[in-house]
């Protein structure tokens, strides 16, 4: 299998993970919304008042992660799956003992049988690579990274 293909496959994989998420979230969602309507029947004064608030907070924070889970979708639109010659958005940087995808924000995933870390180009790891070239090494948390491969 070439390069491309690789990351064509592994983008379709984060595409599929995240759509997944997303519908999840939406799920969960629509669940607290018929919670809260639930409890609007079954309850009274300030009990009532208290299990409204904090499933408006659940619900806040679900419709965070929703949008979130938005952007990464529209971010990983972006990445093309041509090969990179230096780290970046988008490329696939092997070291001897890991693999990065400078992309979104998934952490550590298996895809065909080989732990890749898919980190955002904010990740303090990814600021230290970008820019870099095959053969060349950045110092991380005091441990020496040579790179050996950029897809």
């Amino acid at each position: 299998m070439n390069h491309s293909d690789f990351k064509s496959l592994l983008l379709k994989e984060l595409s599929f993970v995240l759509k997944n998420k997303l519908a999840e979230l939406e799920k969960m969602l629509s669940g607290l919304e018929g919670s809260s309507q639930n409890e609007t029947k079954s309850s009274a004064g300030d009990k009532y008042e208290t299990a409204i608030e904090m499933l408006k907070q659940e619900q806040n924070k679900v419709l965070s992660q929703i949008q979130i889970t938005k952007t990464m979708v529209g971010a990983l639109q972006l990445i093309k799956s041509i090969p990179s010659i230096q780290a970046g958005l988008g490329a696939i940087v092997k070291t001897k003992d890991m693999i990065f995808f400078i992309s979104v924000s998934l952490g550590k995933i298996t895809f065909q049988d080989q732990e890749i870390f898919c980190l955002s180009p904010q990740a303090p790891i990814a600021k230290a690579l970008l820019g870099k070239l095959k053969g060349e090494q950045v110092v991380f948390n005091e441990k020496t990274i040579v790179i050996e491969d950029i897809l």
